[in-house]
């Protein structure tokens, strides 16, 4: 797997070492940050500590000794994955996040924050996610299904088909809710053109 080459660190004692790294990567994508005047936010630090904390106990208790920042992301995306079930999607987000400041070349972790992010009404956000995924993984049909939702939300027909719904049935022919998802665009579409004496304002 793709963590041969990631070092390893000792998950007995307190895990410093890799919470130091865990802490370097929140940092830099500016996750402790609440205002542009770079101030840090204490409550943040200490969702972090306890998301750390988590994830070490977790690793812990399935018999692990040692972990990358690799095994530590996923176990985020498991977590977050257990809170999208749970319908708790903010704490998905979060823990998507995570995984993404860990390890910020996986399509799948932005295309899960961004499924978290269409379910909080934040289609913006779940827009540039599915392109970040796309850019990372030009062939993940899921990341561009994903993109036509969030587009769809935003009342840009035009992009859900032609940049999300078709390039996803494209790649994953078979998928009926794809195809459902391009026949309600399409009629969206139509409807918005309508007939030229219905477009007077």
């Amino acid at each position: 797997s793709e963590g041969q080459n990631e070092d390893t660190f000792d998950l007995d004692h307190s895990g410093d070492e890799l919470f130091a790294k865990f802490y370097t990567s929140l940092d830099e994508i500016n996750f402790f940050k609440t205002s542009s005047a770079g101030a840090e936010d204490p409550g943040q630090l200490s969702k972090a500590t306890q998301f750390f904390d988590d994830a070490l106990l977790g690793m812990r208790k399935s018999g692990r000794k040692r972990a990358s920042l690799g095994d530590l992301a996923e176990f985020f995306k498991s977590k977050g994955n257990e809170f999208m079930r749970s319908k708790q999607h903010l704490k998905a987000v979060e823990l998507y996040t995570c995984a993404i400041a860990l390890s910020r070349n996986n399509a799948i972790y932005y295309c899960n924050r961004a499924a978290a992010y269409t379910l909080l009404n934040m289609f913006n956000e779940a827009v540039e996610d599915c392109l970040k995924s796309i850019e990372i993984d030009p062939n993940y049909s899921k990341a561009y299904s994903r993109l036509g939702s969030a587009y769809f939300a935003l009342g840009k027909y035009h992009d859900a088909l032609y940049k999300g719904y078709l390039k996803a049935s494209e790649l994953d022919p078979s998928n009926e809710n794809v195809r459902q998802n391009i026949e309600v665009t399409k009629k969206k579409l139509a409807e918005q053109r309508g007939p030229p004496e219905e477009q007077v304002l």
